[in-house]
């Protein structure tokens, strides 16, 4: 693992429009806890990482971009500190994934009601899916 472990690096932002693809339409299968869905694509990724994510704010519920964007820093930052035990268990396992967080709350939350429902996410998608 890279020592750098609570950065955001350019490589772990998904970027394979091929593999967006393919997690856009398996989007039925993945894990809910309100405001997040999440799923997960266990695929060869480009680089070193063994985790890509990608966040989705929907621009149709959010027409401003200032209130997509402030959501998916939140998320991002989120992330950023949580990723650790999903990192670990991956390259235990010897896996990369690709990871789509989709934010489907209606309104923006505060980082505090954001934090805690992700977490849960992570630990779960770790527990069901990657070991």
């Amino acid at each position: 693992m890279h020592n750098n472990r609570f950065h955001f690096h350019k490589e772990e932002r998904l970027t394979s429009q091929l593999i967006i693809e393919q997690l856009f339409a398996q989007n039925s299968k993945g894990l809910f806890k309100f405001p997040f869905k999440v799923s997960i694509l266990f695929t060869e990724l480009p680089g070193t990482f063994p985790a890509q994510v990608l966040i989705s704010v929907s621009s149709r519920r959010f027409k401003r971009a200032h209130d997509r964007n402030r959501i998916k820093r939140q998320i991002r930052e989120i992330y950023r500190l949580h990723k650790n035990e999903l990192y670990t268990t991956l390259q235990r396992n010897n896996k990369q994934a690709a990871i789509l967080i989709t934010y489907i709350g209606k309104t923006p939350l505060p980082y505090q009601q954001l934090n805690i429902p992700l977490q849960e996410v992570l630990t779960k998608l770790v527990e069901q899916h990657v070991t």
